[in-house]
C-alpha cells in the first residue's frame, strides 16, 4: 500500500473531513525506523503495520485482533480510522481508497499492554518516553511555585 502524499480523515458523525499529512521525522525503536502520521494535531499516530513491526509480529492482523478484542477500552483519541489512497493512480478515485486504523501514543501503549511479545515491555517504556517528550512539559524540572501556577491557570481557564 502506498502511503505517500495526503490521506483523508474519516471522522464519525458530522465531523468535517480533514487532510492528514505524513510526518517527515522518523522515530527509531531498536533497529526499526518508523515515520508516524501527523493528522494535523501535531501528535504522533501509528498504523497497525507500524505497531506490528515494533512488537515483532510478522502479520499486522495481530494488532488488529488485539484492538478488536479490547476496543471497548479505546477512546476516539486513542484510535481512529483514515482513508488512504491504495496507489498513485487512485488520486481522485474515491473507490480506490482503503481504510486503515491509526493509534495515538496512548492507543499504541494500550496495544503494547495487551501484547505478549518479548519486546512489548521495552516498547511501552519507549512510548511513555515519547509521550513525555510530545507533551513538552517536564514536571520533574518544575518547582512547586511553577506547578501551582500551572494549576491555577488551568482552573482559571476552565479546563
Amino acid at each position: 500500500m502506498l502511503l505517500d502524499g495526503l490521506i483523508s480523515y474519516c471522522g464519525k458523525g458530522s465531523l468535517p473531513k480533514l487532510r492528514i499529512s505524513i510526518v517527515t521525522t522518523a522515530l527509531t525503536f531498536k533497529e526499526h525506523e518508523i515515520v508516524p502520521f501527523d493528522n494535523g494535531d501535531n501528535k504522533v499516530w501509528f498504523t497497525g503495520e507500524h505497531l506490528a513491526e515494533l512488537l515483532g509480529y510478522k502479520d499486522s492482523k495481530k494488532v488488529a485482533n488485539l484492538y478488536s478484542r479490547h476496543k471497548d477500552e479505546f477512546t476516539e483519541s486513542m484510535s481512529t480510522t483514515a482513508k488512504v489512497r491504495t496507489s498513485k493512480e487512485s488520486t481522485g478515485y474515491e473507490y480506490l481508497m482503503s481504510d486503515i486504523r491509526l493509534y495515538s501514543l496512548r492507543g499504541a501503549y494500550l496495544i503494547g499492554m495487551f501484547s505478549r511479545t518479548k519486546v512489548a515491555k521495552e516498547l511501552r517504556i519507549w512510548l511513555l518516553d515519547l509521550a513525555e517528550k510530545e507533551s513538552n512539559i517536564d514536571i520533574g524540572t518544575l518547582d512547586v511555585t511553577a506547578i501551582a501556577r500551572l494549576f491555577f491557570i488551568h482552573r482559571r481557564d476552565g479546563k
